[in-house]
């Protein structure tokens, strides 16, 4: 049976591989979440790395198939770096964020938001400009899109008045398209929305790292039946296990919101300590 590794610094993660199961249910799942040592995007490169390949060993002990970094971050500190060292292939949500968003626009006017690291590094412009060159990118830091979803608030005033602050740099850029850049992002998609007009399309990179993810698979086994379409002929149940470095009982609660299914048990392990 096909296996997936997927890691994160905490619960946002969960939105990558919520569309993984439902595009590839037949994989069986090792998400971990390093909840223990997050926030990374106030952290220096070096710092991301050391952790990112930390949980490649670990995840890579599990017998994984393919790892999916679901951390725009980690992903952009860290994938070029860590890429040749791994026997598997390794996704990143950036290029796969890039892809949607370049499929998007169609004024070539994109703006991103993400944590104030992901911004720093020109990740998704330099991806978005890879796939064409005449766009124009705009990026703002939303460190305070992570504070609320960690709290729990994605609706009412508080939550509205601070997504409309954060997303007022982008007034008058003529953007057309909007990069949900941190995994966290796409529970505060309704009221993104709702600030930045029906004329401002949304890319969650969530959706496009479990397609890729999917096209990466089936080359690797091509005689596999792999895909939401073969659903119903599935021999085997999968396996979906569940690690976070921080509070397995504050995972449970917050993790199954960001699932979307419930989450029955979760081990703590300590990486690098």
């Amino acid at each position: 049976m096909v296996k997936i590794g997927v890691f994160d610094s905490g619960f946002g993660g969960l939105t990558v591989l919520r569309e993984i199961i439902d595009k590839i249910p037949q994989a069986s799942t090792e998400y971990y979440a390093d909840s223990g040592r997050n926030p990374y995007g106030v952290r220096p490169r070096e710092t991301i790395q050391l952790f990112s390949r930390q949980i490649l060993d670990f995840l890579g002990e599990k017998g994984i198939d393919i790892a999916v970094i679901a951390c725009n971050t980690a992903t952009a500190a860290s994938l070029p770096d860590v890429e040749p060292d791994y026997p598997f292939p390794i996704v990143g949500v950036v290029g796969a964020g890039a892809k949607g968003a370049a499929k998007a626009t169609k004024n070539k006017r994109i703006g991103v938001v993400a944590t104030e690291f992901t911004v720093k590094s020109g990740a998704y412009a330099e991806a978005i400009k890879k796939l064409d060159p005449e766009a124009q990118v705009v990026g703002q830091p939303a460190m305070p899109f992570v504070s609320l979803v960690e709290r729990g608030i994605t609706t009412g005033d508080e939550a509205r008045a601070v997504v409309r602050d954060v997303l007022r740099v982008f007034q008058g850029s003529g953007i057309d398209t909007l990069v949900l850049g941190c995994t966290h992002f796409p529970l505060l998609a309704s009221l993104i929305g709702e600030v930045m007009g029906p004329g401002v399309t949304l890319v969650d990179p969530a959706e496009e790292t479990a397609k890729e993810t999917l096209s990466v698979l089936r080359k690797m086994f091509p005689d596999e039946k792999l895909g939401a379409e073969y659903a119903g002929a599935m021999e085997h149940q999968p396996i979906r296990k569940y690690y976070t470095s921080g509070d397995p009982e504050v995972f449970v609660r917050f993790g199954s919101v960001f699932l979307g299914k419930s989450i029955e048990s979760v081990e703590k392990v300590t990486l690098g300590e």
